[in-house]
């Protein structure tokens, strides 16, 4: 009995150390867009230094939801509108999957901690959506190195360098 509830204690550790490990990775993309977004947003860098200034600071008390809409605002403006929809379901599915968590990930019936069948159900769920926010994770890095790269280049420019 003794060890079948260490055991059974172990495995409830194993899910909780998921559920933090996807709470960071869903706090990491909400922080990297609110650093990004400044520059994206066209309320941000496209109006002036001001309209800048005041859509970083209106971002840091923003939860990942009003995050990710500033986000969804900011590719409505160019593309292909067959990718902007798939766009903006893979930042839906972020901020569902990420509210799912803090909020209903135990109203499944299929995921229970009181048995080992619901238990794994569960940590493969987790897996799953951290493998999608590793993925969005780094969209969003790579967006931001995108912004770099280009600004870097427009100094360059002004400068009369190529290198």
């Amino acid at each position: 009995r003794d060890e079948q509830d260490a055991s059974q204690a172990n495995f409830v550790r194993e899910i909780q150390w998921r559920i933090g490990r996807n709470l960071l990775a869903y706090q990491s993309i909400e922080h990297r867009l609110k650093i990004v977004l400044p520059y994206l947003h066209p309320k941000g860098s496209a109006e002036s230094l001001d309209a800048w200034r005041e859509l970083r600071e209106s971002l840091k008390s923003k939860t990942l939801g009003p995050v990710m809409k500033h986000l969804s605002q900011s590719v409505k403006l160019s593309g292909d509108p067959a990718e902007i929809t798939a766009m903006e379901n893979e930042f839906a599915r972020i901020v569902a999957d990420r509210n799912e968590l803090a909020h209903d990930l135990l109203k499944h019936s299929s995921m229970s901690l009181a048995s080992k069948d619901g238990g794994q159900k569960m940590c493969e769920h987790l897996d799953r959506n951290f493998e999608f926010a590793l993925s969005f994770d780094a969209f969003v890095v790579n967006i931001g190195q995108h912004f770099l790269d280009d600004a870097h280049e427009s100094l360059k420019q002004s400068r009369g360098t190529t290198h």
